[in-house]
Order: structure tokens, then C-alpha cells, then sequence
């Protein structure tokens, strides 16, 4: 796919849907978001990897995920780890809390996120050889 290719009319569906009614935004606030972001006036202006910038920003957005913080994607992973490992809110809070010094998932950063991701499958790994321990939930 050359790095050229327009935006298609399939992402500006995609876009519109995620604003309006994902987001409940206006279009001046797509519109500026789009200013922003690329630097152009109008959606039909993005080239085709842009378009998907702008999807995943919204994703993230919707989210309640802020700009240099953990993609939905590791956001989605960590609250599926802790459901597995047993955890509560409150036990998978006090984890994030001990392991990156941040009190709420939505405010990690990517790194802190990997961070925490790579000490829950640790856990995991050590629940796995060690099956008659105690299983405490999140961090005491």
C-alpha cells in the first residue's frame, strides 16, 4: 500500500461514526482535531495512513485515554490480565500503584504500561509453578 493513498471512504465513515457518536463531538471539534494533528483543513485531505491516526486517536479518546498514554490495546489487555489473575478494582489499583507509582490504568504511558503488563505475566508465570501458594489480590 504506497504511502500516498487517499483516505477511502469506509475510514471517513469510520471517523464519523467514532466523533458523533462515540465522542458526541461537533464537527469544528473533528474538524480541529484534524487541524491539529495533519495540519489540513479537510478530512478529505488525509492520506490513508493519516486517516488511521486519526481512528486510533478517537479509539483512544473514547477510551478516556489521553495524549502519550497506553494504546486501548494494552489498556484492554491489562484489565483482561487482571480479570484472570482474580483481581478486583481495588487489587488491580493498588498493582498499578506499586508497580509504575500512577493511581489510575488511564493515566499510564505506554512505557508504564508495559511496565505493568510485563509484572502481571510474571505473576501469572509464578502462579503457574506455584499453585499452592496463597493468591493475594493485586498487592497487599
Amino acid at each position: 500500500m504506497p504511502l500516498s493513498k487517499n483516505i477511502d471512504k469506509k475510514q471517513k465513515k469510520v471517523i464519523w461514526s467514532l466523533a458523533k457518536k462515540g465522542l458526541g463531538v461537533s464537527s469544528d471539534t473533528l474538524y480541529a482535531l484534524i487541524m491539529e494533528m495533519f495540519s489540513a483543513e479537510r478530512m478529505s485531505a488525509l492520506t490513508y495512513n493519516q486517516a488511521e491516526l486519526l481512528i486510533k486517536e478517537l479509539r483512544r479518546k473514547i477510551c478516556g485515554l489521553g495524549f502519550n498514554s497506553l494504546t486501548s490495546l494494552q489498556y484492554t489487555g491489562i484489565k483482561r490480565r487482571a480479570q484472570s489473575l482474580g483481581w478486583t478494582k481495588e487489587g488491580l489499583r493498588k498493582f498499578i500503584k506499586a508497580e509504575t507509582g500512577v493511581d489510575d490504568i488511564s493515566w499510564l504511558s505506554v512505557a508504564q504500561a508495559r511496565m505493568a503488563i510485563t509484572g502481571m505475566e510474571k505473576i501469572k508465570k509464578w502462579r503457574a509453578n506455584n499453585p499452592k501458594e496463597e493468591q493475594i489480590d493485586g498487592i497487599q
